[in-house]
């Protein structure tokens, strides 16, 4: 479960309980999931398949196979980063992300996203994007 998932049931049950919520997605959220799309698109379009790695969330579940490490996404980049993938990340706008409590969607769900912590809990001061899903 990403950091902004397990915030979103949080908020859930608050509300349930009759309690005041944070907002699902605050600002500084949505300025940094812009920011995790720019330099998506910027990784992909120059086919900078090191960065692309660096910002998968391992392992990745994708519609043609579990993707365990990086070495993994290098090897099958061609097959997972296929045309229709690249063309929803290049046609995507910061202002048109879908967000739900699953993640945050680029395209028709062709790839899914979320916060993340880099020590693996749920609670931390600098959580990261990274894509934990794609179906391609």
């Amino acid at each position: 479960m990403g950091f902004r998932t397990l915030g979103r049931s949080l908020g859930a049950v608050a509300i349930l309980l009759g309690g005041l919520a944070v907002p699902a997605y605050a600002d500084d959220q949505r300025d940094r999931d812009a920011s995790f799309l720019a330099d998506l698109q910027q990784a992909v379009g120059n086919d900078d398949q090191q960065a692309v790695s660096e910002m998968i969330q391992y392992p990745l579940r994708t519609t043609q196979m579990t993707i365990k490490s990086p070495e993994q996404f290098l090897k099958n980049y061609d097959a997972i980063f296929n045309d229709g993938v690249k063309a929803a990340v290049a046609s995507q706008t910061a202002d048109s992300l879908f967000y739900r409590d699953q993640g945050v969607m680029i395209g028709n769900g062709e790839i899914w996203f979320d916060a993340f912590c880099a020590d693996g809990s749920q609670n931390c001061d600098a959580p990261e994007d990274k894509i934990f899903s794609m179906n391609n």
